[in-house]
């Protein structure tokens, strides 16, 4: 069993606090490492600074493969493509509001029109 450190900037912390996102998809790692089934996803913000704040620490239920095309607007999980209703529900997981808005994020964050990473799940209790 690993722990996986996630770093969340403040805008996502009361949302991960909550359990309202249960769910954090990042970029595919450089040594290719994701979190597997029974590890620790140990959620914070400010890491690396003094203001550290752990969120929650739960086990991770799974972790899939995502791709976004975002502007055509397709979510592809485990080399799916969601539909509207599971991409919405997707959307929410990770602490979005729409599908549109995560979308609009993750170009915004990663300066791209096509993400490749991973999502991490955790188990709310």
């Amino acid at each position: 069993m690993t722990t996986f450190l996630f770093n969340f900037k403040k805008e996502f912390a009361p949302r991960v606090e909550s359990g309202e996102k249960c769910q954090t998809i990042r970029r595919n790692r450089k040594d290719g490492r994701r979190p597997v089934p029974g590890d620790i996803a140990k959620c914070y913000t400010g890491l690396r600074t003094r203001a550290a704040r752990l969120l929650r620490a739960a086990p991770v239920v799974e972790c899939r493969s995502v791709r976004m095309h975002i502007d055509d607007r397709v979510i592809v999980v485990d080399g799916w493509a969601l539909g509207v209703n599971d991409a919405i529900a997707f959307a929410n997981a990770d602490g979005f509001g729409t599908m549109s808005e995560m979308l609009l994020w993750f170009r915004n964050q990663y300066q791209t029109d096509c993400f490749e990473g991973f999502c991490a799940r955790w188990e709310i209790k």
